[in-house]
């Protein structure tokens, strides 16, 4: 099972990458540059398949700059490839709350709550992802697994 979800993330974070997607709220400033560094460096470990190191220099991008969502975001990715689902939810709702219009964090939280059968809570960040991108179709089918799971 856990190879399974690993593998469903692993998809949903390629789906993103290959979408084109830009990296919300990383800023080239002076204050910003050590937490960009550490967060480019954390995906580039993510994308080699090394999430131990993955996860370390995203923490450390997060103790620089705590309010940048797509760090808890990338976070969220390499802990639920890792089984940590409970922290991967964490990270989602962290970056959701940072930045509620970051389609991605809502519709990937989304999808962690769907895969621990939390189908209720999976309702609003899947509805808020249809919303933010009404032509994603994974988010439309995400969403409407949901609403057959809830009745």
């Amino acid at each position: 099972m856990k190879l399974r979800i690993a593998r469903i993330i692993e998809l949903i974070w390629l789906i993103w990458l290959g979408a084109g997607v830009g990296v919300p709220g990383i800023e080239v400033s002076a204050q910003g540059r050590a937490e960009e560094r550490l967060y480019r460096e954390g995906v580039a470990r993510q994308q080699s398949g090394d999430d131990e190191a993955a996860i370390e220099m995203l923490r450390r991008a997060i103790a620089v700059r705590p309010n940048q969502a797509a760090a808890h975001s990338a976070l969220a990715y390499s802990l639920g490839r890792r089984g940590d689902l409970a922290g991967a939810i964490s990270e989602l709702r962290t970056a959701t709350r940072i930045d509620p219009q970051y389609h991605e964090a809502a519709f990937r939280l989304g999808v962690m709550l769907w895969l621990r059968g939390e189908y209720r809570e999976a309702l609003e960040p899947l509805r808020t992802a249809v919303r933010l991108r009404p032509g994603h179709p994974e988010s439309s089918f995400y969403l409407g697994q949901t609403l057959r799971q809830t009745g």
